[in-house]
């Protein structure tokens, strides 16, 4: 690619795509995992352990065992939030049947 004499070739615009694809610089990304790492205060879990249960119920339909129960006070409002925020960071498309779902159990 040649721009007013100064020939920026392939390698710099891979560079730029990365620079401005990247999450870090997607203000919906950013928003979205602060709005989890939040939720993950409220109810007691640790980021990547909650985006693996969720991925693991999205994927397989099978709950995560949590006997702290602190998940049980929220919402399917507050789910359907964390589906949607889930959605965003995976880019995975969440069936409409589960976007409320909490994906937690305990084992009494």
């Amino acid at each position: 690619m040649d721009c007013a004499g100064i020939s920026f070739g392939l390698n710099f615009a891979a560079k730029v795509k990365k620079i401005f694809m990247s999450p870090e610089n997607n203000p919906h990304y950013v928003r979205a995992k602060r709005w989890i790492e939040k939720f993950c205060i409220n109810i007691g879990q640790e980021y990547q352990d909650l985006m693996s249960a969720a991925a693991h119920y999205l994927h397989a339909e099978d709950y995560t065992y949590d006997n702290s129960e602190r998940y049980k006070h929220v919402s399917d409002d507050t789910w359907r939030i964390f589906w949607i925020n889930y959605s965003v960071i995976t880019g995975e498309k969440i069936p409409p049947e589960i976007a409320g779902d909490c994906f937690f159990t305990c084992s009494c």
